[in-house]
């Protein structure tokens, strides 16, 4: 399973969603994580200006607040829909 990682230079909150996908890829729940810089796209600042990091697996998005079982807890409902 993928996941996308909306995130920005300087943003600790980041760096906590990107360590907890870490662990999931760690443990095979995640095969690939994905960075993508909002800055680069005002689309994207616009959209996740105000809540990144957002996580993206298939087409479930996660915004902060969450932690490592919020995460968990999504991929199981998305392996469960897709069973």
């Amino acid at each position: 399973m993928k996941a996308t990682l909306f995130t920005t230079i300087g943003c600790h909150l980041c760096e906590i969603a990107s360590s907890e996908l870490k662990m999931l890829q760690k443990s095979g729940r995640i095969e690939f994580i994905k960075e993508v810089e909002i800055a680069d796209s005002d689309e994207l600042m616009k959209k996740y200006g105000t809540s990144i990091p957002v996580v993206k697996i298939r087409e479930q998005e996660i915004h902060w607040p969450f932690e490592l079982q919020d995460l968990e807890t999504l991929i199981e409902k998305i392996e469960i829909r897709n069973s």
